[in-house]
């Protein structure tokens, strides 16, 4: 079976492209300096990526108005996913762009997901900026069901097809964050449309042992991951300000990151990629392992 690969993490790369701000996340980036998240998109493209992401996990509207940047939230967006299409038309014209859509609050942050309309509205704002430009969405980095299930129905009320990412609790039985395990909410996405189910933003070590969970759960549907390569997060971790985070580990070389991927797609995983700190180094592993060879 054919392995679709995702890009790498574009926060983490982002930040070393401009330095991690004082006051925030770089909102404003794809509009102050487009031709800089164009070229992060080109270097995954170039290490075989499939589909880019657009650079707007953090520009819902809450970011962008508790960040002071009420006002640019179109813009920013639409530049966004301008980026991302001239990267493709330059690199790789048959690749497909993803529109990215995080937490409608902070991440990990259980108890600050708002009630689901609250999320359904923040998602379709934001989704209907985004639509014109993307050839799907991914609803990412969530933790329960109720949140998954309201990014889901608000991205599809924008015309395109939807596939979910889940985070999940790092240490012991692989849950969500919010204590659901992963299998009966995969179920449940796929049975309200979900194209895809995907877990992200956890280590690759727990990805390992839920992704046959995820894998049962597919059913012969598409299902993947995308981990990160932060120090495992506890339960009780809140990033809060969106460039606090646990730190990037030094082991997890690109070797070493497409060795989980070999298993991963051993487990039947079609889509497999990279979430935080994961870059086009380790894409580039990830597609020399899991693509069959000429």
């Amino acid at each position: 079976m054919s392995v679709t690969i995702l890009d790498g993490g574009m926060g983490e790369a982002i930040f070393e492209a401009f330095g991690k701000p004082d006051d925030g996340w770089p909102l404003l980036g794809a509009l102050e300096r487009p031709d800089v998240i164009a070229n992060l998109h080109a270097e995954h493209l170039r290490a075989g990526a499939d589909i880019i992401t657009t650079a707007t996990y953090h520009q819902g509207r809450w970011h962008m108005n508790m960040n002071g940047a009420a006002d640019a939230f179109g813009p920013a967006n639409r530049a966004a996913a301008r980026a991302a299409a001239d990267a493709r038309e330059r690199v790789a014209p048959g690749a497909l762009i993803a529109g990215g859509l995080g937490p409608v609050r902070h991440s990990y942050e259980v108890d600050s997901v708002p009630p689901p309309e609250v999320v359904e509205t923040e998602v379709l704002e934001q989704a209907l900026v985004l639509a014109a430009d993307v050839d799907f969405f991914l609803c990412e980095t969530l933790t329960t069901s109720p949140e998954a299930l309201a990014a889901l129905k608000a991205a599809r009320g924008a015309g395109r097809p939807v596939w979910v990412a889940l985070t999940l609790h790092e240490m012991g039985v692989p849950t969500l964050r919010g204590g659901e395990p992963i299998g009966a909410v995969a179920t449940l996405l796929y049975d309200h449309g979900a194209e895809a189910v995907l877990i992200n933003c956890t280590t690759p070590e727990q990805v390992d042992r839920a992704l046959p969970d995820l894998a049962r759960a597919a059913a012969g549907r598409p299902f993947g991951a995308y981990a990160n390569a932060f120090i495992p997060v506890p339960p009780d971790f809140g990033l809060g300000g969106s460039v606090d985070h646990p730190g990037v580990r030094e082991d997890l070389s690109p070797s070493a990151y497409a060795a989980h991927a070999a298993g991963w797609a051993a487990d039947g995983a079609t889509i497999i990629g990279g979430c935080c700190g994961v870059g086009p180094a380790h894409i580039k592993a990830v597609a020399d392992t899991v693509r069959p060879r000429p």
